[in-house]
């Protein structure tokens, strides 16, 4: 497999979380990994480059989901498609919540 050149500034936090959106394939995706400026997404289709795709993402158990907006940086083929999302703004919530 041919790997991406890392370009995250920020650490990755391997998490595996539900994800919602009107624009992802059938309406959901689950995470692979979160920094507090992107996240890599798991989903059934590819997504388009450069799509801007609004997130909820469940974090905990009886909280309100993380409402954020990613914007589609890359696609591959593996398990699956992956796609990585830088985050449109930064978000105080997920920050906080990756400590």
């Amino acid at each position: 497999m041919k790997h991406a050149i890392e370009a995250r500034q920020t650490r990755r936090h391997p998490l595996v979380l539900r994800a919602r959106s009107q624009k992802l394939p059938a309406f959901q995706a689950s995470t692979i990994d979160l920094s507090d400026r992107g996240v890599r997404l798991n989903t059934t289709a590819p997504l388009p480059p450069n799509s801007i795709i609004p997130l909820e993402i469940d974090l905990e158990h009886g909280t309100a989901p993380l409402k954020v907006e990613g914007k589609v940086r890359w696609t591959l083929v593996e398990d699956g498609f992956q796609s990585g999302l830088s985050l449109e703004s930064p978000c105080d919530r997920l920050t906080t919540f990756l400590m």
